[in-house]
């Protein structure tokens, strides 16, 4: 805080924390993956793709579900989103791991959540590869070992995608009628 005439002002360094923290900038798609640990080993991991997120916000717009990247670079995305959630002393549970495939350095993580993903996510698994998540969790909870069933072929295949504004505001009674006039379109 600048200084005024009638006083000596603030030295920002004795009430804020200036440390700052750089993170690496990463290339290339973004992937989900998520898993079902059941007694210290994987028991189901299945990739999803983010499509190309907003910078410099990272905002995911769309997704797909199985993913388009190919077997091996889905299997180096399963393997080091096992490991992590390994590597943090995780043995039972669902987990939300987010990724990057590089064009440099291959996968690369980005967050490991302990818990379920948000949004769409259940409804993909559950569509695609026949488990619900949700279910899962709960076994795991109880105690009851996970075993989901998977087909060795997606189900289906999901594409979603997300109406995202680009400033906060209102939406006005014209645009709400206009979404309504859409909804009711064949």
């Amino acid at each position: 805080v600048k200084a005024t005439a009638g006083s000596k002002g603030v030295n920002a360094s004795s009430v804020v924390d200036l440390t700052v923290l750089l993170e690496q900038y990463l290339d290339g798609p973004e992937v989900d993956v998520d898993i079902v640990m059941s007694d210290g080993d994987w028991r189901y991991a299945a990739v999803s793709d983010n499509g190309p997120t907003s910078e410099p916000y990272f905002q995911e717009f769309w997704g797909l579900c199985p993913s388009l990247l190919s077997k091996q670079q889905q299997t180096e995305l399963k393997e080091l989103a096992i490991n992590s959630v390994k590597v943090l002393g995780f043995a039972t549970g669902v987990f939300h791991v987010e990724l990057k495939y590089t064009s440099n350095t291959g996968p690369q993580l980005i967050e490991v959540n302990a818990r379920l993903g948000g949004g769409p996510v259940r409804e993909c698994n559950r569509l695609v590869w026949g488990v619900d998540l949700v279910e899962e969790g709960i076994f795991c909870a109880l105690g009851i070992p996970a075993r989901p069933c998977s087909p060795p072929t997606p189900n289906t295949c999901i594409g979603y995608t997300f109406v995202n504004a680009q400033k906060s505001g209102k939406l006005t009674s014209e645009a709400t009628a206009k979404f309504e006039a859409w909804r009711k379109l064949p």
